[in-house]
């Protein structure tokens, strides 16, 4: 399976914009956590409680690990393609980095539906 090369210039504007993203949900799941945050007082159920722990546990999983890796592998992209002037080299590992962050991207939105629904429901 071949990858159609991309211009270099393309490829990094996307890598900025994914950047910019990732920025965008780690201010996203704080924002989740500032709302849980103000619905813990009136969590009274185990049920509920088990919940929150959930979605809390998601948070630090997604704030501490799985969107500072994928920044750090953005960072390190870009960094490559600031070295190189042959993009066919790098084209594979761009398609994969933006796999990842389309594949993110569909998690983060269910969570944070997910999230609405539970905190609509408290």
């Amino acid at each position: 399976m071949t990858t159609k090369s991309q211009p270099l210039e393309t490829m990094k504007n996307e890598l900025s914009l994914w950047i910019c993203d990732v920025n965008f949900w780690l201010d996203e799941v704080e924002d989740c956590q500032t709302i849980l945050e103000q619905k813990i007082p009136l969590i009274d159920e185990v049920p509920e409680k088990k919940k929150l722990e959930q979605f809390q546990n998601q948070i630090i999983y997604y704030r501490d690990e799985l969107l500072p890796l994928f920044k750090h592998d953005l960072v390190e992209q870009k960094e490559k393609l600031e070295q190189t002037s042959d993009e066919s080299a790098l084209t594979t590992s761009h398609k994969a980095l933006e796999d990842r962050g389309n594949a993110i991207a569909e998690q983060m939105k269910e969570r944070r539906r997910q999230l609405d629904l539970f905190v609509n429901n408290i």
